[in-house]
């Protein structure tokens, strides 16, 4: 994947990259300035928006001492091109709005601009010329033109970096602005957004949840999408466990649902609550496009509204608790610190077990599990016998954080300092807990007092899921008659 300083060429599929840079002014003297000049429109521009990935988000570049301050990032948008679209026209709105600004932006394809304005681009433009020299300036789409003699070869950069590109597009004597047709298709093809996006591209339908991972997708809502993908994205062996729902499921025991009772089977979802959830678009056909859950789940039954928010509900669920086993732990990335070959205190690690959280860690209930199957272990033949041993329990958390540990050393378990982790995760399903514990009319008050439904309501209509592929012409000839003709494009 390319890093949006440019130091390579290949990135990742479904992912944008982009860099932003100005020169340095007393306004703007680094770039923790920029950051904050460009966080600030950003936070308004995108507010209330349900990404597909993790959102937008910038870093400062290596302060190189030139004259040029930047930052840049990337974000992955997977199956949602909106994500990516939606990003664009803000930067574009950007270099209108800040002087001076200019921005590049690229994904897998290249510079995905010029592909939209093609059929306008002047006869030398071609992907090996163009790579690496597409900006928007002023609101409008540039290319740095090739030297065409040895003359221009001390104005014209070679290379293809922004600090070499921004005094060019600032300087009206070379041409660098494309012609008036690539700049009205482009208009045209960002004039719906953000509007679009942020009103257009949603579906609300009611599930049937635990009411764990209702209250967590009510404090959490853009965690609908990591919830989407996990199951989407699944395997078989992740699914054989994240179906019992250890951690989400508010079952009296606290186990879940166990896969080896089949007598649970008929009162698998007692106690579960509807909560009207929002998807986009993009998630949702993702989701229902989806079998529903094996094994432990019975078929869904009542009128096609309960089946519905039932269906949707077991894989919402049973997704939002694969997306669980994959959280980075504060607490984790602190023991890491330490070097590979130093033994972690005795006391740092004991801190460690007692602030650990266990109870949101899907990976630690399928260890316990498969240890409690173990005749014996604690101290007890009854293989069926929930109660611990505490000297035992405490030894197998020990063991089960150095060997998380070890498998962190050697990057198995992903990134360790993302916004979100298990430490986020725990405090808010205690604070269900205490909700459900600290209300005087029992679970049903605590319930209605956080908008969770008694019954299913109704769903917003699907009916765009149902593309006839005669229609895919229309759409394609509408589009085109909108970017010859902008002014007939409505913003919605």
């Amino acid at each position: 994947m390319e890093d949006w300083n440019g130091r390579e060429k290949i990135v990742a599929d479904n992912v944008v990259t982009y860099q932003v840079g100005r020169r340095r002014t007393q306004e703007v003297s680094c770039g923790k300035d920029l950051l904050r000049l460009v966080g600030e429109r950003a936070k308004e521009y995108f507010e209330g928006y349900l990404w597909h990935g993790d959102g937008f988000r910038l870093v400062e570049a290596e302060e190189e001492g030139g004259e040029v301050v930047m930052c840049g990032g990337a974000v992955y948008y997977g199956d949602n091109v909106e994500d990516e679209w939606l990003i664009t026209s803000f930067l574009v709105a950007l270099t209108r709005e800040v002087e001076g600004l200019a921005v590049s932006v690229r994904d897998s394809d290249g510079e995905f601009l010029l592909i939209e304005v093609a059929e306008y681009l002047p006869d030398w433009v071609t992907p090996e010329h163009a790579e690496g020299r597409v900006y928007v300036f002023q609101g409008a789409l540039h290319i740095i033109p090739l030297p065409t003699d040895p003359k221009q070869l001390f104005t014209i950069p070679v290379d293809d970096s922004l600090p070499s590109a921004l005094p060019l597009l600032a300087d009206p004597s070379v041409p660098t602005r494309l012609n008036t047709e690539c700049q009205r298709v482009l208009q045209a093809r960002l004039q719906p957004y953000p509007a679009m996006a942020l009103r257009n591209s949603y579906y609300y339908a009611h599930c049937l949840l635990p009411p764990r991972a209702a209250y967590l997708l009510g404090q959490l809502p853009s965690w609908i999408a990591r919830a989407v993908q996990s199951y989407y994205l699944r395997v078989p062996a992740e699914l054989t466990t994240a179906v019992s729902l250890r951690v989400l499921d508010s079952s009296p025991d606290g186990r879940g649902m166990d896969l080896g009772r089949p007598e649970r089977k008929k009162e698998e979802t007692e106690g579960w609550v509807y909560a009207r959830v929002r998807f986009t678009r993009c998630l949702y056909a993702m989701i229902t496009a989806q079998p529903d859950p094996p094994r432990c789940f019975s078929a869904p039954s009542g009128p096609p509204a309960v089946r519905k928010a039932i269906s949707l509900g077991r894989k919402v669920a049973v997704g939002l608790e694969m997306a669980l086993a994959s959280l980075p732990s504060n607490r984790l990335a602190s023991l890491c610190k330490y070097p590979a070959n130093a033994q972690i205190p005795d006391e740092t690690l004991s801190a460690s077990i007692d602030e650990y959280s266990w109870g949101c860690d899907p990976r630690w209930h399928r260890h316990l599990d498969r240890i409690r199957r173990r005749a014996g272990y604690f101290d007890t033949d009854d293989t069926d016998c929930w109660e611990l041993s505490g000297t035992r329990i405490r030894q197998m958390k020990r063991a089960y954080l150095l060997a998380l540990v070890d498998q962190q050393r050697r990057g198995r378990l992903g990134d360790m300092s993302g916004k979100f982790c298990m430490e986020v995760v725990d405090d808010i399903l205690a604070q269900y807990d205490n909700l459900v514990g600290g209300a005087s009319g029992g679970a049903e008050q605590c319930h209605a007092s956080v908008g969770f439904l008694p019954a299913p309501g109704v769903d917003d209509d699907s009916s765009w899921l149902a593309v006839d592929p005669s229609e895919v012409d229309d759409l394609l000839q509408k589009y085109r008659g909108l970017c010859e003709n902008p002014e007939d494009l409505e913003g919605g």
